[in-house]
């Protein structure tokens, strides 16, 4: 979903929101083609279920200063979070049944922070320079039938910010682009 609203004459902002989940689940017996030792196969078997989840949130805010000057700010959130839990059944063992023996989890956060300014010389010459800020928040954990507490496999915090300016111009003949950027990174384990 994407609304647009023109705040006034020189002022206009967009919303965008998207969600999308999907699923799939099998039994490892059914599927043709494992990558499973086939000792191990005739002795269990696995029923794996993974679902997954993303949610993207952002939004535009264009200033015009002039026919030939915008600003544009641009600030954004996307998640992914996916489950996987794999059960498994003994198949040597009279009246088995399912067992949860593997849990995991994936939760990864973006947040972005864009702005840039940007001015028209000409209709095929222009300059903008601008920042882009970053921080990725990642977090795995896993749950085992002997640890039957969730323990982080993977937490990363990261930031990210870049500093930018271009100037293009295009000739006719061909097109000419002098960049400079300077990224900062830092991350926290």
């Amino acid at each position: 979903m994407k609304l647009d609203f023109d705040i006034n004459k020189k002022n206009n902002l967009s919303v965008i929101a998207l969600y999308g989940s999907s699923g799939i689940s099998f039994v490892a017996s059914e599927v043709e083609d494992v990558d499973i030792d086939e000792n191990l196969l005739k002795q269990m078997d696995q029923r794996i279920k993974i679902d997954a989840k993303t949610y993207v949130l952002g939004t535009t805010h264009t200033i015009d200063f002039t026919p030939k000057t915008k600003l544009t700010t641009l600030l954004s959130f996307v998640r992914s979070d996916t489950h996987m839990p794999v059960d498994t059944m003994s198949l040597i063992q009279p009246n088995a049944e399912w067992k949860l023996v593997w849990d995991e989890q994936a939760l990864e956060d973006k947040y972005s922070l864009y702005s840039k300014i940007e001015h028209r010389f000409s209709y095929t010459s222009l300059i903008e320079a601008g920042v882009k800020y970053d921080f990725y928040d990642v977090d795995y954990l896993e749950k085992s039938r002997c640890l039957m507490k969730w323990r982080s496999l993977l937490m990363l915090t990261k930031k990210e910010l870049s500093v930018f300016g271009v100037l293009m111009r295009n000739t006719g003949k061909c097109n000419i682009e002098v960049a400079a950027h300077r990224w900062f990174t830092w991350d926290v384990f």
